[in-house]
């Protein structure tokens, strides 16, 4: 997976997920004036989480750490 900052407007962190939820790479603080350069990690990855710049520092995330996301609810009743 690769990312560029094509029509952003603000800085972002991002960070590339495997299929399990495992960080494998972690770029912080990409500005748009970054574009055309393009962003990759060496390890597969199934996506990239895009999240405000200076998240990652604050949460403490880094390559390795596994993310948990809550499944969806079908139904709230």
């Amino acid at each position: 997976r690769r990312i560029w900052m094509r029509e952003m407007r603000f800085a972002i962190d991002a960070l590339w997920l495997d299929c399990e939820g495992m960080v494998v790479g972690v770029e912080e603080n990409l500005r748009p004036d970054t574009f055309p350069e393009v962003f990759s990690v060496d390890e597969p990855a199934c996506g990239v989480l895009e999240v405000r710049a200076g998240e990652a520092a604050r949460l403490g995330v880094s390559a390795g750490d596994r993310l948990l996301f809550p499944r969806r609810r079908e139904s709230w009743h």
